[in-house]
């Protein structure tokens, strides 16, 4: 009796053997290989070299002082236009005609459009003391486009020059809608004129406007400060780990792109709404997109404000950051990727107690691994130890 049990529980082990085999068998083919794991990819902030920094120039880089790049003008004030069937910049050359009362204007055209689109000029009465000239490719390059640059319309807004028998004496790039009480300080105010600041030199007169509360304000600098040229184009959760990181290391000033969401949309849906040729306008196209875009970023910027409530917060509404730092917010052709989420530039600037300039970084989103996601973490992180 005893040795059939033991019979019996000995076919059952090997039973159990052979059916535990076959199954772990049938399972080899379908289990992936374990402790090996695929590379994750990441959202990540890299630097551009000096060389791709070298690149990513402004596409205005005319000089007060120097001799402006087109010869024969009038004296007086210069408007470079594209003179295309773009109704923002119609809306900012409507403001910009004013400053006719002042002194002559010439509109400079850039040849890129058909002069059957030319239709704001073509149906306004024009200021006499107002000329219309037309230059072409090489008369872009002279004053700083990239050619890369030139066939992309969407990039460029009215700038404005004053010039005096050939030299010029006053400019005022990235002109913004609703900014003609701001201009006409500068052009008619000695001590209004700034000019771009380099790593060195303090921080002058830059005027941002506060997220919170939308007052405008004098951004001043006493005590060591990282400023973030942010855009919500990628991620968010990367913006916090920046803020989480180095809210206890140093002050942080936060500034956000909004020029479009604050000025250049809500003018622009305004106008379309009551336009008589709104069907005709490229913008009308857009105009869910551009509501949307608004409805996302002022999300974000609550978000931020709301996650960050002492965090000091900053819109550049009117392209300051673009005028005083020189951060165009646009990557070079060359720089950009078939595998890159975005194209947007984010900015670094670390100042001291003096609110000097001490570095500058201008970077990218990309793609990367786990490895390298902290890249910008460590490189700030040694500025700041050395800035102290």
């Amino acid at each position: 009796m005893k040795h059939s049990i033991y019979n019996n529980a000995f076919v059952t082990l090997i039973v159990f053997l052979i059916v535990l085999l076959s199954g772990c068998q049938s399972m080899k083919n379908v289990t992936p290989k374990e402790n090996i794991e695929e590379p994750k990819l990441w959202s990540v902030l890299k630097p551009l070299s000096q060389e791709e920094r070298v690149k990513q120039h402004q596409y205005i880089d005319t000089v007060v002082n120097s001799e402006f790049p087109i010869k024969g003008l009038t004296d007086g004030y210069i408007i470079l236009t594209t003179g295309g069937p773009n109704l923002y910049e119609e809306l900012c050359m409507r403001e910009l005609l004013q400053l006719s009362d002042l002194a002559p204007i010439t509109i400079l055209i850039a040849g890129l459009v058909s002069p059957a689109s030319n239709s704001f000029f073509d149906k306004i009465q024009l200021p006499t003391n107002v000329e219309i000239v037309k230059i072409d490719r090489n008369g872009l390059i002279s004053l700083g486009f990239d050619e890369d640059y030139i066939e992309i319309e969407k990039y460029y807004h009215p700038a404005v020059w004053q010039i005096e028998k050939g030299i010029i004496q006053n400019q005022y790039l990235y002109y913004v809608v609703g900014q003609y009480a701001d201009i006409y300080e500068h052009f008619t105010n000695d001590d209004s004129m700034i000019s771009p600041i380099q790593v060195g030199q303090p921080l002058q007169k830059l005027y941002l406007v506060q997220a919170r509360g939308q007052e405008r304000e004098l951004v001043q600098i006493d005590r060591p400060t990282l400023l973030i040229l942010w855009s919500f184009e990628n991620s968010n959760a990367l913006l916090q780990t920046f803020l989480d990181y180095f809210q206890n290391k140093v002050q942080i000033f936060l500034v956000l792109k909004t020029t479009d969401i604050r000025t250049r949309y809500p003018v622009l849906l305004e106008a379309l709404a009551s336009s008589y040729d709104a069907e005709d306008r490229i913008e009308w196209k857009y105009i869910e997109s551009m509501k949307n875009q608004t409805s996302v970023e002022l999300s974000n910027i609550n978000n931020i404000m709301k996650l960050y409530p002492e965090l000091k917060i900053y819109e550049d509404q009117n392209h300051e950051m673009i005028r005083r730092l020189n951060s165009l917010q646009i990557l070079h052709y060359s720089l950009m990727k078939g595998e890159d989420r975005g194209v947007m530039l984010y900015s670094f600037y670390l100042f001291n107690a003096k609110s000097i300039l001490v570095k500058d970084w201008q970077c990218r989103m990309t793609l990367g691994n786990q490895e390298d996601r902290y890249e910008m973490l460590t490189i700030l992180e040694q500025a700041i130890t050395e800035l102290k």
